[in-house]
């Protein structure tokens, strides 16, 4: 890495995409270089308590450098969760809850396939996608996101005996 910005001027736009499996809203921030080429794709994962608007530096760095960073917000594991009733308690309850291990590597599958959509339909990023050039990073719990996506196998052990050795993955597939 150099510390110095790359060669592209960086745009950025924030999306709010509808899955209709799930019946959920997924917030996007992407930032892209502005050049006609096809460029690699980055899916960043933010940190638990954290949204599309973490590691913006990491986005606009990326980006200046010729790839297209794409930021979900991973609703039930983001800010919106520190401001319900008493932040400590809320994020206690977040992180108990298996349903956001779960949701943020659906979170991304989404956002994969919604750009493959994106490169054939849409007008400012038709053709502009190298998706045959995909790499997802994440910090934290998006590191937790970015494994699961990959393939690794996770062993929740818990005291609800109905949750026990539930395997993460499988209900990802």
């Amino acid at each position: 890495y150099k510390l110095a910005d790359g060669p592209y001027l960086v745009e950025s736009l924030d999306e709010t995409l509808h899955e209709p499996l799930r019946q959920k809203d997924l917030q996007l921030r992407l930032y892209y270089p502005r050049t006609d080429n096809a460029c690699p794709v980055i899916v960043f994962s933010h940190s638990a308590f954290g949204s599309r608007e973490n590691f913006y530096l990491l986005g606009q760095y990326w980006a200046s450098h010729g790839y297209v960073c794409v930021h979900p917000t991973h609703i039930g594991s983001d800010t919106s969760v520190l401001r319900k009733d008493q932040p400590y308690q809320a994020m206690q309850k977040a992180a108990a809850d298996p349903q956001n291990a779960i949701n943020r590597p659906k979170d991304i599958t989404f956002v994969l396939d919604r750009l493959t959509a994106m490169n054939t339909g849409d007008a400012a990023f038709k053709g502009k996608l190298a998706l045959d050039r995909i790499g997802i990073a994440g910090h934290s719990f998006g590191g937790y996101t970015t494994l699961a996506i990959a393939g690794q196998t996770f062993v929740v052990a818990r005291n609800d005996t109905q949750l026990a050795d539930a395997r993460v993955t499988a209900a990802i597939q």
